[in-house]
């Protein structure tokens, strides 16, 4: 449930003596009772959020990057919540998403500083885990 703040989720574990979820091995986890857990967030998007939007929300991450700093940026959620429809996008419009306007963006800096002398080396990766598997 969304805390008061809009950018906060409790997640209360299962009640104490109720059966466990199965551990990946197949046997329930004994090791210690579950407690409730609180997690904030910078930003919560909503359904009604374009991709234009978002990517104005993380494109500070992309210049941080080419100031030389490491980022990551992690798009979490649950089965067809739509975190990769926001990394990628669709086509070439307004629907693009976060990773093909970030090369945009990296592209367009990359131009401005060349014409300033300076040459760039840069490594870009990104993976999607899915059911727990690098692809």
């Amino acid at each position: 449930e969304p805390g008061a703040d809009g950018v906060s989720l409790a997640l209360a574990g299962e009640a104490e003596g109720a059966p466990r979820s199965p551990t990946r091995g197949g046997e329930h986890d004994k090791r210690r009772p579950r407690k409730r857990e609180t997690y904030a967030y910078d930003r919560v998007f909503g359904p009604e959020v374009g991709q234009e939007e978002v990517f104005g929300e993380v494109s500070e991450f992309v210049q941080s990057a080419l100031d030389g700093y490491q980022v990551c940026l992690l798009s979490y959620g649950q089965t067809g919540s739509g975190k990769t429809h926001t990394m990628q996008g669709a086509g070439s419009g307004p629907m693009r998403g976060i990773i093909p306007r970030a090369m945009e963006q990296v592209a367009a800096y990359c131009a401005q500083q060349r014409t300033r002398g300076w040459a760039y080396e840069m490594e870009v990766t990104y993976v999607e885990i899915y059911n727990e598997q690098v692809r």
